[in-house]
């Protein structure tokens, strides 16, 4: 056994990438936490923690947030990825706080069907193409 772990993300996320690419798919919204950085963020002690925690807690899982991410990010595509925390089953908001860490005012918690919603809405929506807006309620 050589260690190797396949069928990851990371790997998955690169064929996806390389099929809409020959297929000339352009959209792709997905999903990621704040570990993955957006130039607009702006440095808050809260997320530095978040992020040094993922990092020596969840390693394996931190540095295939980050890989996925990158792949997504260098692709030709009109990506959204939508970050958020800490999920939760409560009851719909329908209204979400969004923005980047550090510029708009974000919770920690975040509905999973406010996830949907919000993400089924960058359909259709053209202001986060190419960046990564943090969401919470």
């Amino acid at each position: 056994m050589t260690g190797k772990v396949v069928g990851m993300p990371t790997e998955g996320t690169q064929n996806i990438v390389n099929a809409m690419e020959k297929l000339g798919v352009k959209r792709i919204i997905t999903i990621a936490t704040p570990s993955v950085p957006d130039p607009n963020d702006l440095p808050t002690i809260k997320i530095k923690l978040i992020r040094v925690f993922a990092k020596i807690a969840m390693h394996h899982a931190y540095s295939e947030i980050l890989n996925v991410g990158n792949i997504i990010q260098k692709s030709d595509l009109e990506w959204t990825i939508i970050r958020y925390l800490q999920p939760t089953n409560d009851t719909k908001k329908g209204e979400v706080h969004h923005g980047f860490v550090g510029r708009t005012n974000l919770g920690m918690k975040v509905t999973r069907a406010d996830i949907a919603d919000f993400s089924l809405k960058q359909l259709t929506d053209r202001t986060y193409i190419r960046k990564m807006p943090a969401i919470s309620y």
